[in-house]
């Protein structure tokens, strides 16, 4: 499998959420490469939002605060949480406009999982490269589904749910120790559990 493909869908999870700042919703995530499929669930309230994924038999939990220019990875099993400064890299997306966008083309309306949406196609820059994806926007201006156009990943937002959601949600839990590891930075979209899944055990870094 392509991982740097699934990576980049990975990624969507986190940097879609920024179209509907004022949107609450809960969602089921859908990430597709190279005939692997990820689900995800997802939690959105304004400009914090949780990505909670179990891969491997492994939970992990992104939480970005916009408001703090935060992000936490959460690794739940071990009881420990990784925090990094909110980047670019992770605002990708947080507005109507792709990081690196070049060309943004509406080529129709189709419905989505039952909700009405635009179809654009995007063209943009990823590193040294020019892409092409597609984007199926909401009436809420979410991307309730974007895809690359050679059908290489996808990602697809399901059983979508406006709710308002618990701050609960979007805070580090009682009792977790921080690891300090400033050399270390996790790729956007990576999951965490696979840079600790050699190591025994993790000392308390605070």
């Amino acid at each position: 499998m392509n991982k740097n493909k699934l990576g980049l869908g990975l990624a969507l999870l986190l940097v879609m959420a920024a179209s509907a700042t004022a949107l609450e919703f809960s969602a089921d995530v859908e990430t597709r490469a190279k005939g692997e499929t990820v689900r995800s669930k997802m939690n959105v309230a304004g400009d914090k939002w949780r990505t909670e994924t179990t891969a491997g038999g492994k939970k992990t939990v992104s939480i970005v605060r916009g408001d703090k220019k935060v992000v936490w990875m959460i690794m739940p099993d071990q009881k420990l949480y990784l925090e990094q400064k909110l980047t670019a890299d992770h605002q990708r997306g947080m507005r109507a406009k792709q990081a690196g966008e070049v060309e943004r083309k509406k080529i129709g309306r189709e419905k989505i999982n039952g909700i009405d949406t635009d179809k654009y196609e995007v063209t943009f820059k990823n590193g040294r490269k020019t892409e092409k994806m597609h984007q199926w926007i909401s009436g809420d201006q979410w991307p309730v589904k974007s895809a690359a156009v050679d059908g290489s990943w996808s990602t697809e937002f399901k059983n979508f749910k406006k709710a308002s959601q618990p701050e609960v949600l979007f805070i580090v839990p009682a009792g977790f120790n921080k690891m300090n590891l400033p050399t270390m930075r996790v790729p956007q979209g990576m999951n965490p559990s696979s840079l600790y899944k050699n190591m025994k055990e993790l000392p308390d870094q605070e």
